[in-house]
Order: structure tokens, then sequence, then C-alpha cells
């Protein structure tokens, strides 16, 4: 497994990918998921073999981005990559494609001085899945909010010294 920068000719799979985890990460338009990417600090493109597996789009907080979630970890927090968004196939989810993942958003977080890591997921609708995984790699809930119809927890896991 390799994970690198997410290049022009990956959007088409990393908004494709990003449409079929509707509703457990946000619908987006083709133009915006390209803005969205413009607008991210940390890009990345993970790979199976030489096939595309997954991404993981974060921002820092100085980012151009209105989205309620964003805002939220900006109100409360100095040093963190916010890590909008997330998504690994299906056909190789359990197999440390997302840890890889958010490894890399780790050394890219501690190399730009950043202290964390933050995030949110469903919890209405209900993403347990997604919940444990990130239990599992060390997140901690810091709060609930609704946006967008949707309940979410308030993710955070310190990556440096706070």
């Amino acid at each position: 497994m390799e994970v690198r920068e997410l290049e022009t000719g990956d959007l088409r799979f990393a908004w494709e990918l990003n449409q079929r985890e509707v509703p457990h990460l946000g619908t987006e338009t083709w133009d915006e998921f390209q803005r969205l990417c413009s607008i991210s600090a940390c890009r990345r493109l993970a790979t199976a073999g030489s096939e595309p597996a997954g991404f993981l789009l974060g921002m820092t907080l100085d980012a151009d981005y209105d989205s309620p979630n964003f805002l939220y970890f900006r109100e409360r927090y100095t040093r963190v990559l916010y890590v909008d968004r997330i998504a690994v196939a299906a056909s190789v989810r359990k197999v440390g494609v997302g840890a890889s993942l958010y490894r890399d958003a780790e050394r890219f977080a501690r190399g730009a001085g950043l202290h964390a890591l933050c995030c949110e997921v469903n919890l209405q609708p209900p993403n347990p899945g997604s919940m444990a995984f990130h239990v599992r790699l060390g997140f901690s809930q810091v709060g609930e909010q609704l946006a967008h119809g949707k309940t979410v927890a308030m993710l955070v896991r310190q990556v440096g010294a706070p």
C-alpha cells in the first residue's frame, strides 16, 4: 500500500467514491469537490497495488470554508488539521487503508507544526463502523452538533504538544 499526494488525474476516482459514501460523507457536485480539493492543505490518495483505494482531504483552519463542522473546530482550536473527509473503497476495507491515510495526515500535521487531527462522524444517521475505527485510532469525542440534517460527533486526536 502506498499513500501519496492526490493529483488531478485522481480527482474523478475520489469524487465518485465520495458520492458512493453518501450519507456518511456529504454529497458534492463535481465543481464543489474540485474546490474542496483546492482548499485542502493535505490531499492524499491511498493505492493498493496500482489501484486507487481511498482518499483523505484535510484543511488547516485558515481555509476558505464555511462548513458548520469546520467552523465548530475553528472556533475552539488553533493548530489542528481538520479532516473534512476520508473514504475507503468497499473492496479494500479493514486492511489498513484508512489507518495509512491517517498516519500520513498525522505526518503532515506534525510537519506543519499542528497539534491535533479533528473530524466528525455521523451519529444520526448512524455510522458505527466509522466511529469504532476512529476510536481505535485514538480519537476522543469532544462534542456533538446538528448540521445539514445530521447529528455528528466531533472528534479530536492529539498528534503533538498541545
